[in-house]
This record gives C-alpha cells, structure tokens and sequence, in this order.
C-alpha cells in the first residue's frame, strides 16, 4: 500500500495532467516554485494542510480528494456515467417528441382528415433544441455551436415549410446574420468571459 505522500503525488500528478497544466503553471496560481511542485510529484516532501486546501480550490475538488488513492480514476468514472445518463436521458426526451408527434399525426389524420405532416417538421428544430440544451450542460463548445446552428436552419426550413404556398425563401436570408451572431457569441468574444461562463 502506498504511503500518503506517493497518494498525493500520483492525485497531483493526474489532476494537472487532467486540467493540461505544466507544473510551472500550477506552481504561478499556488504562488510556488515550479521546484516545489516538482518534489511534491516526486513524493520527496508533502504539501502542508493549508497547500492541500489551496490545491482542492485550484482543482475543484474536496480536499479529501488528494489524499485517497485512485480518486482522479473515480472522478473520471463518475463523470463518464454522468455523461451516458444525459445522453440516455436526451435520448428518451427526443423519442417521447417524436411519439407525441406521431400520435398526433395520427389522430388527426385518422378523426379529422387533416394532414398535418409539418409537425414531423417542426419536430426536427425541436430535438435539435433540446440536444443543443444537453449540449450546454456537458460544456463541449463545438458540440453546443453545431447543434444550435443545426437548429437555427432547420427552424427556418419549418417555418418555410409550413408557409410553402408563399414561397418565402427570402426567410433563409435571416439565417446568414443568426450564424453570424452565433459564431461571434461562441468564437469571437474574449476569453476570459468564456471560462467564466463555462464554470
């Protein structure tokens, strides 16, 4: 079994690996030498209890963390079964849309003659909305811009859908200035403001 000071080296070690950090880097926000934070890694010497509490800080992470053995691991499992959740939970809230439309269609058209088929339409921009709302939560940024993109121009082939008999075409001109918007809101604006809203 591994003493205290290898426990809190190797959790050291994985959670500036996780974060991509170089020791110099951690050792700046610590206001350490980049020497200290090499022995702490090393297991030469251990933070003090006030170090470990700023670490936790810098990290996110409860202090008990630090000092138990394959916690990073624990962590990432954790993280992962929460992501498979929200996907299957994404997943359940897309197929029960797709239910409620199609019994819907199918009402209407079996007691009331009424084809409806642009709700399978309107249903397109939907799951897209609600995937881009998972998306969020997950904080993959790529993902979220790809998805609300999906959604601005499937939401604009509804609506032109749903009017097809005035041929308003003009509608996916609006489409240009929304990506637009869009691109800036995730790409353009300063960084600093975007890790804020990331946190």
């Amino acid at each position: 079994m591994k003493n205290i000071k290898e426990i809190v080296a190797d959790n050291l070690i994985n959670l500036r690996k996780r974060k991509g950090w170089t020791q110099e880097e951690v050792a700046k926000n610590l206001n350490y030498s980049d020497n200290t934070v090499s022995r702490w890694e090393r297991a030469e010497i251990c933070p003090s209890v006030e170090t470990l509490q700023a670490v936790a800080e810098l990290y996110n992470v409860p202090l008990d963390f630090l000092v138990k053995e394959n916690v990073v691991k624990r962590v990432e499992n954790n993280i992962r079964n929460q992501k498979i959740k929200a996907f299957a939970l994404c997943a359940m809230c897309i197929s029960f849309l797709l239910i409620a439309v199609t019994i819907t269609y199918v009402c209407l058209k079996t007691f009331y003659n009424i084809n409806l088929w642009v709700l399978f339409t309107w249903s397109v921009p939907v799951a897209f909305l609600i995937i881009f709302a998972f998306a969020c939560a997950w904080k993959k940024r790529t993902f979220y811009f790809v998805m609300f993109t999906i959604f601005i121009w499937t939401f604009l082939a509804a609506l032109y859908l749903q009017f097809l008999s005035y041929n308003l075409w003009m509608l996916f001109l609006i489409g240009a200035p929304c990506q637009l918007a869009w691109s800036v809101w995730c790409y353009v604006r300063p960084k600093k403001q975007r890790q804020k809203s990331q946190e």
